[in-house]
């Protein structure tokens, strides 16, 4: 069975996904996210997002941070 990769944006709560790529992140951001321990191969868990919709919160080994949507969408993952 093959896993379909999508965007890290469209991810809903609860789901577990693994990052595969960074595709179209600015070097900042893509620094920072490393910095943080999200590499290619991390298991990322969408914990909820601001009642808004924006940013959402994510779990990266054992932290909880929160992302832009804007920013999500250059993330690739695959559902685990």
């Amino acid at each position: 069975m093959q896993s379909t990769s999508m965007s890290l944006r469209n991810v809903k709560p609860g789901q577990t996904v693994q990052v595969t790529r960074f595709n179209g992140v600015s070097d900042n951001l893509r620094h920072r996210l490393l910095e943080l321990g999200m590499t290619c191969g991390t298991r990322v868990t969408v914990c909820g997002e601001a009642p808004l919709g924006d940013p959402i919160v994510l779990e990266v080994k054992g932290c909880r941070l929160a992302l832009r949507k804007k920013e999500a969408e250059g993330i690739e993952v695959t559902v685990v």
